[in-house]
């Protein structure tokens, strides 16, 4: 597997190997064999000779004896930035970091984009070194330049404090051993300023370089660095961002002068730590060039761009312990930092062999999302989602990489003096992305993946839940009305309609409209009361299934409702939402019985891998506490349903255990007719 290829070579000067690295750090070794930098006395020309030399490479990098060039930060952090690392005995010690070939590859790229205005997102594995490179980049401006100012921001303030407790750590370092040192007031965990107070003629005043860093947290506070100004903008474990595209709008003006970017944005995320959030910075790492970001050549389809990818197979330390390998026990970095690539792919999928044969499907996942191969893997989602989020990953990326499997249309139902048809929707498509960003159309359509088995089908075998809205105010909100129908006896989501029109109203009309088509039953959360209005008013209660009986039974509901919309629907409580989440979890995971004709879909599967909508799998993969589920909610809705009739009594017509179940599946699939576009229901009871 290369690397090099997928590096611009404007951004990085190319290596094919390195050689005498060790000439890199002879200022850091110097201090390993005698606790010092140099054994010139103080004041001598020697020694002021010596560190005006060390600044000099400190600012312009240094080339070696073979002409390989590193930039003068990665000179900076090889000699003077110490890290916690493995001292070849099996122990963690504080020392300067070893020279690798992703690291030199990594500060070529980030001093390209500062001297072109440009900024780099990064996608990475586990134990990259990552924020130690962040912090050594924030010391290395602390200390060389005039009036500049890092900012160090996370979504969680724990990141954030740990890659300033680096460059506090380092600058402390640099006071105690160089002649770089600075003194700082304020000197505080959050924020420390390179200034020192002196009298002139009687006046107190400020002197010194004038630099600052500061460490700032942006949970529940998106705007948190609005009104500052930064020369470097390190934003940390940016997938745990509950919406990282809008925060980084709100945080891009730090780092330019009018249109003139004057500083550069460091955003990365580890794959391990990748939240909810990620599918926020997903969006940036695969569209980089809007966010003024540096594009790389996406190694899975050339056509498109991604951000910057730092691989598991780079860099990895010690020895490849995959018995299977040619490699067993040999480095997979040589004494000259060049990646064994080969030998540490075999040491990782030899992990991922060993977890697989394990009885946790959860532990193959970590050592996936731990230590990604390609950038795929590095946005697999360690999150604290209930569902089994594995399986909407593998889904999700079958929709994504197959387009013949997602086979739906954007259809605009049509009442036409009381016939529902279709047409193809040309004004609004179905949404696909999630969460929204603020500048989405939520307008919406319906989508459907497979029409009514037959004309006018018979009440019930068509399922809906619905999670509704009532408030109008659309452009304000991106909590979305959502509807999905469900074939009753084979248990396949058929259709879906999800989107906020300008009001109310359009969206229960739209609702209205999908169940009759598939002349459905329909649940809905009943907190909102407009929507049994709107079914009152069009003489089409019926629609409306009454409060489930089992939710009684089993005490999620312990009133017993009256008339009206008490009657209909079923109040979202914590008891009640809590149930759905696991019906949901218990239908992701129940096995799909195939009809033997249905040739598209893969053998044992479950009710998952039969899901056709993207944003649906997004919202099982990436649930939140914080996050609008809409889809999931009218899901809960669609599946009490679901329970409910499976619990009642069944009617000889619809008795439907395992063995009825296949032979309906049989007849159903092989008498099925072809619908054509213009295919047209009557509907019943039209107001």
């Amino acid at each position: 597997m290369e690397f090099w290829k997928y590096i611009p070579k404007e951004y990085c000067p190319q290596v094919k190997k390195f050689t005498n690295t060790s000439e890199f750090q002879t200022t850091g070794q110097f201090f390993r064999d005698n606790k010092c930098y140099t054994l010139y006395p103080k004041g001598t020309i020697q020694y002021n000779e010596f560190w005006h030399e060390e600044r000099k490479r400190c600012l312009e990098g240094y080339t070696n004896s073979v002409g390989i060039k590193i930039t003068g930060q990665h000179y900076y952090y090889l000699n003077f930035v110490r890290i916690e690392r493995e001292d070849g005995k099996k122990r963690k010690i504080l020392d300067f970091p070893k020279f690798v070939d992703i690291d030199y590859c990594y500060f070529h790229v980030v001093n390209y984009a500062k001297e072109n205005e440009e900024s780099v997102v990064t996608s990475k594995g586990r134990r990259g070194g990552y924020s130690y490179k962040a912090g050594g980049i924030c010391s290395h401006e602390f200390n060389f330049f005039v009036d500049s100012s890092c900012l160090i921001g996370a979504y969680l303030s724990n990141y954030s404090d740990t890659t300033m407790r680096m460059v506090i750590q380092n600058c402390n370092f640099l006071n105690e051993h160089t002649e770089f040192r600075r003194q700082r007031n304020p000197d505080t965990p959050e924020f420390i300023h390179a200034r020192y107070q002196a009298e002139v003629e009687g006046v107190k005043i400020w002197r010194g370089l004038n630099s600052k860093v500061a460490s700032l947290t942006f949970k529940d506070r998106p705007g948190a660095a609005v009104g500052r100004s930064a020369t470097w903008l390190i934003l940390d474990e940016a997938g745990l961002f509950p919406n990282i595209v809008e925060t980084y709008g709100l945080t891009e003006p730090t780092i330019k002068d009018g249109s003139t970017f004057t500083g550069c944005c460091l955003m990365y995320g580890s794959s391990d730590t990748m939240g909810f959030g990620s599918i926020n910075l997903k969006k940036i790492f695969t569209d980089p060039e809007q966010f003024n970001m540096l594009a790389f050549p996406n190694p899975k389809n050339p056509d498109k761009k991604i951000g910057f990818f730092s691989p598991s197979f780079m860099g990895r330390w010690g020895v490849c312990k995959n018995k299977n390998s040619k490699y067993y026990m040999q480095p997979m970095v040589d004494e000259d930092g060049n990646s064994i690539i080969e030998a540490a792919l075999d040491d990782i999928i030899g992990m991922r062999e060993k977890a697989r044969k394990g009885n946790d499907p959860k532990a193959y996942k970590d050592i996936i999302s731990q230590f990604p191969i390609d950038w795929e893997e590095a946005f697999r989602v360690v999150t604290d989602s209930p569902f089994p989020t594995y399986l909407a990953e593998e889904t999700l990326a079958d929709l994504e990489t197959k387009p013949n499997l997602n086979t739906g249309r954007s259809l605009k139902l049509i009442n036409n003096n009381s016939i529902i048809s279709f047409e193809d929707n040309n004004d609004h498509k179905a949404i696909t992305n999630f969460p929204l960003s603020s500048n989405d159309d939520k307008t919406g359509s319906v989508e459907i993946w497979e029409h009514p088995y037959q004309d006018n089908p018979v009440f019930g075998v068509y399922l809906a839940g619905i999670d509704p809205y009532d408030d109008d105010d659309a452009m304000s909100s991106n909590s979305l009305g959502s509807m999905f129908i469900m074939h009753k006896i084979t248990g396949k989501i058929v259709a879906e309609y999800t989107g906020r029109p300008q009001t109310a109203k359009e969206f229960y009309e739209n609702c209205m409209r999908l169940a009759l088509y598939y002349n459905a039953s329909i649940l809905y959360e009943n907190n909102k009361k407009g929507i049994f209005t709107y079914f009152e008013q069009r003489n089409m209660i019926y629609l409306l299934a009454d409060t489930p009986k089992i939710l009684r039974d089993t005490q999620i509901i312990k009133t017993i409702y009256g008339s009206g919309n008490q009657s209909k629907g079923y109040p979202a409580t914590k008891e009640s939402v809590k149930y759905g989440i696991e019906l949901i979890k218990t239908y992701l995971l129940e096995p799909y019985i195939q009809p033997e004709d249905d040739s598209e879909a893969p053998k044992s599967l479950t009710y998952t891998h039969t899901i056709k909508s993207k944003p649906l799998l997004k919202e099982i993969l990436y649930w939140h506490p914080d996050l609008n589920v809409d889809r999931l909610r009218a899901l809960a809705a669609l599946l009490i349903l679901r329970e409910d009739r499976y619990k009642q009594t069944p009617s000889l017509e619809e008795e439907d255990t395992q063995t009825d179940k296949l032979s309906f599946f049989n007849t159903f699939f092989k008498n099925r007719p072809k619908l054509p576009d213009s295919y047209k229901r009557l509907g019943s009871n039209l107001g």
